[in-house]
């Protein structure tokens, strides 16, 4: 019997390791889920719904769904169709005769996106995706068809999130070419805002892609960790993690090596971003992808409509701020410095030498050099958006385009009227709104279709 005495320990051990892996699991499966990483859908491997795409960085994964908001804001799943598009119902490459296709391109505004809680950190507002008839692309629809009974319409909402100009521009060439349309819609300027204030060489339209492909890559990866055993996936989930941050790191400090040599001083250098004036190196280039775009659109015989998306940040062109518009630019304008270092690490090692050699204090310094909580990315951009606007508008129109800038057509808005969810993304009233301004020019083309014809030749 001597022999058998050590059982009793054997099996209290193997349950407390059973009862103390099951714990580790149930806690890891948690920590997984709160990261959106475990889901029954397959298309949970892409968490954001995009994916990386080898033309335009990323692009919206066919046939995803998501779990979306209609225009009171109550859940209504939705589901991009088989090109990634968001529409009515799954668009054909061939068009069908008689119809009038439009296609909405640009970031997050263009999609549809709610609120953005990293920044505002406030649950006024939901966050998450407008279905297809709360977007700025089925409001337009349901209005041309309301107004148009007698002809046929397709709207098709074929944003990505964190787009600019350049991806649109790659985007049209890569498929929304093949797809015949006779309006193409951008809904741009914030997305590149910043590609519009740094200095040569930093924050060229093209630079941010980069930072793009990384996320993405690291998203694609964390797709293929293994959902079980949890702890086993939690721990490869954190060294990917990990191992991006390290990466985002070593590309902050290559720019550092080129940024760092134009020498700081404690004066803003306003004539950098005095646009009435001069524009910058990097301003140039955007105004050519502006224009070359426009021209391969008016060549193409496709109309082109560009909208300066409406930004909180605009003071001299903005609405009557409601209670929680005001909460939201306060937050965005009294940001510390403190905050704009952890978000823009390739300006961390610029301010402590600041600091100490003029004794300023980090808010004191905020609002001597004009940083928010983007740190260059808005670093005058309001000033900025306001001075750029008639140089797009004079532009797109001398090749055929359109152009509205939205914010001024908002300065008879009232406070009672609720426009912004956070600094740029829209209420379901903002989202009419926009499509009330975007009916109008597309109306141009309906009443005078053999102008676009004309201009192109």
């Amino acid at each position: 019997m001597k022999r058998y005495s050590y059982l009793p320990s054997l099996i209290i051990s193997v349950i407390v390791l059973v009862v103390g892996v099951s714990m580790l699991e149930r806690h890891f499966k948690n920590e997984l889920l709160k990261a959106g990483l475990l889901s029954n859908n397959s298309n949970n491997l892409y968490p954001y719904g995009r994916r990386v795409s080898g033309y335009t960085v990323t692009e919206n994964v066919p046939n995803f769904k998501f779990g979306g908001f209609d225009e009171n804001l109550n859940p209504s799943p939705f589901e991009t169709d088989n090109n990634g598009f968001l529409a009515e119902e799954n668009v054909k490459r061939e068009k069908e005769k008689g119809i009038t296709r439009i296609f909405i391109v640009g970031g997050s505004t263009a999609w549809g996106s709610l609120e953005s809680r990293s920044v505002m950190k406030d649950s006024s507002y939901p966050v998450g995706s407008y279905c297809y008839n709360a977007t700025i692309a089925g409001k337009l629809k349901k209005l041309l068809t309301q107004k148009y009974p007698e002809q046929k319409f397709e709207v098709i909402d074929a944003a990505v999130v964190g787009f600019k100009l350049s991806q649109d521009f790659a985007l049209y060439m890569e498929r929304l070419h093949d797809f015949d349309p006779d309006i193409v819609i951008n809904i741009d300027g914030y997305n590149d805002m910043g590609n519009m204030t740094g200095k040569e060489g930093l924050n060229d339209p093209y630079s941010d892609n980069e930072q793009q492909l990384e996320e993405g890559l690291e998203l694609s990866a964390i797709a293929r960790i293994p959902k079980w055993p949890y702890t086993l996936a939690y721990y490869n989930y954190k060294q990917i993690r990990q191992q991006a941050k390290l990466e985002k790191h070593k590309m902050f400090s290559r720019k550092r090596v080129s940024d760092n040599k134009t020498p700081i001083t404690l004066e803003p250098d306003i004539s950098a971003y005095n646009l009435k004036k001069h524009f910058n190196p990097v301003s140039t280039k955007l105004l050519w992808l502006v224009a070359s775009y426009e021209k391969q659109l008016n060549a193409d015989g496709v109309y082109s409509v560009f909208c300066l998306q409406p930004t909180l940040q605009r003071r001299e062109n903005q609405k009557q701020l409601s209670p929680l518009e005001l909460k939201f630019r306060n937050k965005l304008e009294t940001v510390t410095v403190v905050d704009t270092v952890n978000i823009k690490a390739n300006i961390e090692q610029l301010i402590p030498g600041i600091i100490n050699n003029s004794g300023l204090t980090f808010d004191s310094l905020r609002k001597e050099m004009g940083l928010s909580i983007y740190g260059i990315k808005n670093l005058n951009g309001a000033f900025l958006l306001n001075d750029m606007s008639p140089v797009f508008d004079s532009l797109i129109t001398a090749n055929g385009g359109a152009y509205v800038d939205v914010n001024k057509k908002m300065n008879d808005m009232g406070s009672d009227k609720e426009f912004y969810t956070d600094y740029c993304h829209l209420t379901p009233y903002g989202n009419q709104f926009v499509a009330e301004l975007l009916l109008k020019k597309v109306e141009l083309y309906l009443h005078n279709k053999k102008g676009v014809v004309a201009a192109s030749n």
